[in-house]
């Protein structure tokens, strides 16, 4: 008989562990966790961000500043918070241009960074050998030329269209004739692009001289070269009308890597490009 209570008793001890873990395991779930903070969505007022809601908040304004029974403090407070949409309405409408257009010319602007920086390094090196006065100051109108081009590509304005500096027809590619454009219009169009990125090469020039931009833009970091760009309301010659934007432009080739006036200097190994690349 002795042995038969003994296993009654094993059996219900064995039977009760089981809910004392999950007893355990309970608590252990219901335990509040430190450092949790209320979720966003539950607050009364959040935070707005993108175009689409602020513009719907802009109409759900207006909508209740067109009633007529409307308390003066109630619409004093409504037209204020009426103009702050406003404001942020065209900050972010500009970022969001900023972003399109960093995505677009990114790869062409890269390349021609690329480009430009091995140009002055290889200027560099030859007027620290150069001893002939005449050719050392035709070394210096060069050195100047390309940092000029350099502060072109690093600091043009975020929301415009983006003028190669290297366009087809300077790297003797065929002109956009393929598409049924007739010569003249495309002679026409170079000429106004020619003139418009001649017009923002002379003010960065006279900033240069100012101080109002870097003398050797080859030693600026990725972070000063995103902070510093031109603002393109403010430019000389600059309207809103004309912020060097044109309908029609000459076609630049897609494949920029494929481009035999990109591909010439071998003094580049794939390593560095990789690096400025993640540096812009």
């Amino acid at each position: 008989m002795a042995p038969s209570k003994t296993t009654k008793i094993s059996s219900n001890a064995s039977s009760s562990r089981p809910s004392t873990t999950s007893t355990k395991n309970d608590s252990k779930h219901k335990r509040p966790v430190k450092g949790h903070k209320p979720s966003l969505h539950n607050d009364p007022q959040p935070s707005v961000s993108g175009v689409q809601k602020i513009k719907s908040l802009l109409r759900q304004t207006r909508r209740l500043l067109a009633k007529d029974k409307l308390a003066a403090d109630v619409r004093q407070a409504t037209e204020r918070k009426m103009r702050a949409l406003e404001m942020e309405l065209v900050d972010a409408e500009r970022a969001r241009k900023e972003r399109t257009m960093a995505t677009r010319y990114h790869k062409i602007k890269f390349f021609e960074r690329q480009k430009v920086v091995r140009k002055i390094q290889q200027v560099k090196k030859k007027l620290e050998a150069c001893t002939e006065k005449s050719e050392k100051k035709a070394l210096k109108k060069t050195l100047l030329d390309l940092r000029v081009d350099l502060n072109y590509i690093q600091h043009y304005p975020k929301t415009m269209k983006y003028i190669s500096l290297f366009p087809p027809e300077a790297r003797g590619e065929a002109s956009s004739d393929a598409k049924g454009k007739s010569k003249d219009v495309g002679s026409d169009l170079e000429t106004q692009t020619d003139a418009q990125r001649e017009t923002l090469r002379k003010q960065i020039r006279e900033m240069m001289e100012r101080s109002e931009l870097n003398s050797e833009p080859e030693t600026e970091t990725g972070a000063e070269r995103s902070n510093n760009a031109l603002n393109p309301h403010t430019a000389e010659g600059n309207s809103e009308s004309n912020e060097f934007e044109t309908s029609k432009k000459p076609n630049v080739p897609s494949k920029m890597d494929a481009d035999a006036f990109f591909g010439d200097d071998s003094d580049e190994n794939a390593d560095s490009a990789e690096e400025d690349m993640d540096d812009s």
